[in-house]
């Protein structure tokens, strides 16, 4: 995951937003926990972002219609986290095999990141 963050270095704002990002997400597990530290972090960088005076590079389309993008995946990431707690609070017990489940969802998903990439090119 370091490599893709630093594979935006290039763009405006990089700096600020990176250590925006990462001093709110260290903040928020701190206090509010995982996983809620990521949501909180990449907020506080998008919000700093769009706080800044902009940088004219001549792609505000393009990096308009980005900003919208990665606002309705916010939005989306958020709705479902929030609905899967929602749902989950209102169980007085919750079954060990869907605790197993639900334990095992953060390593399934960052592997299924991962694998497709070692397949086709392999380790670093």
């Amino acid at each position: 995951f370091l490599g893709l963050v630093m594979g935006f270095r290039k763009r405006p704002l990089w700096l600020p937003v990176v250590a925006a990002s990462a001093a709110a997400s260290i903040i928020a597990y701190k206090t509010v926990g995982s996983p809620w530290h990521v949501s909180i972090g990449a907020i506080a960088g998008v919000l700093l972002a769009v706080i800044l005076p902009p940088h004219h590079s001549g792609v505000e389309t393009a990096m308009s219609t980005t900003f919208w993008i990665i606002v309705a995946g916010a939005i989306a990431t958020y709705l479902t986290r929030i609905g899967g707690h929602l749902v989950i609070s209102r169980f007085d017990h919750i079954h060990p095999r869907v605790e197993a489940g639900l334990n095992a969802v953060p390593a399934a998903v960052l592997t299924t990141l991962v694998a497709p990439e070692l397949l086709n090119a392999g380790p670093a």
